[in-house]
């Protein structure tokens, strides 16, 4: 958890544990991270937090609400609804970084205990992109689905099935194991094991409708933030993720990976890691 400027310039910076759940350790962090703000004098109602959507729970959002502001985005199964609203209800808010425009539709979502403000945002590009990544899946996934020769063990072809179907696309694809009952050469029955993969109709449409939109919530006001800074808001949180592994295998400031023997190691790195994306921030300036 880091906290950084409208300019993106590290200030701080919290570890948490890497091998357990985001959304149970947020709180741990942000507590600790709260508090170094705190002992600084920072007015934290003047800062928003930006965060990923594993993170998304009513018990995280009551723990940050009231000491600073969110901004964050639903996941596709919440914000379903909201993507069936047709494009044509959509107004140009933004412009992405290679100046093409982000479209957007304004609304509110009742969730997580709460009232929301939601702009669901929509980029053609990545919409074409999506659906690319898509079809291509698709018809690997059936090709191969339908090529396999029956199994002897249902467990082994369930897991090939689990590894061959990309794990964000799990939910979209209908997919198990049937038995069959075969005849052997010697003339005996046994059972065998097939493989079988779908995609219905309905199902398909409704995951075409998500291609390219973000539902973005926030509970700061219109009035506070306009439409383009909630989407400059929300794609800063990427673009901090990209600089920092822009800071890998490079000439200029290089903070490599480093393998350590002992969790105590770990937040040093970190550390190392926020003053090499301050430094390259500062080079970039001049």
């Amino acid at each position: 958890m880091g906290l950084v400027t409208a300019e993106e310039i590290p200030v701080l910076s919290e570890v948490a544990p890497g091998n357990q759940n985001d959304v149970d350790t947020f709180a741990e962090a942000f507590d600790a991270l709260l508090k170094r703000l705190e002992h600084l004098e920072v007015d934290t109602k003047e800062l928003t937090m930006v965060f990923d959507r594993g993170v998304n729970s009513e018990d995280n959002f009551d723990e940050i609400l009231g000491a600073v502001h969110v901004i964050a985005a639903l996941d596709r199964k919440k914000a379903q609804t909201l993507f069936q609203v047709p494009l044509n209800k959509f107004r140009e808010v933004a412009r992405d970084g290679e100046d093409r425009p982000v479209h957007g539709y304004a609304t509110r979502w009742q969730g997580y205990g709460r009232d929301w403000r939601v702009l669901v945002t929509y980029r053609r590009s990545t919409a074409q992109e999506q659906g690319a990544e898509w079809e291509a899946a698709k018809k690997k996934v059936l090709t191969k689905v339908a090529e396999w020769e029956l199994g002897t063990s249902q467990k082994a072809v369930m897991r090939r099935l689990v590894q061959l179907i990309p794990r964000h696309y799990h939910g979209v694809f209908d997919y198990g194991v049937e038995k069959v009952s075969v005849t052997r050469k010697d003339g005996k029955r046994v059972d065998r094991f097939r493989a079988y993969a779908r995609v219905t109709e309905e199902v398909e449409t409704t995951f075409k409708s998500s291609w390219g939109k973000t539902a973005i919530i926030t509970d700061l006001a219109e009035k506070q933030v306009s439409d383009e800074e909630l989407v400059r808001g929300w794609v800063l949180r990427a673009e901090i993720e990209d600089e920092f592994k822009f800071l890998k295998d490079r000439q200029v400031i290089s903070a490599k990976p480093v393998w350590v023997w002992h969790d105590a190691a770990v937040p040093g790195h970190i550390f190392l890691c926020v003053m090499g994306l301050l430094l390259l921030r500062y080079l970039q300036w001049e």
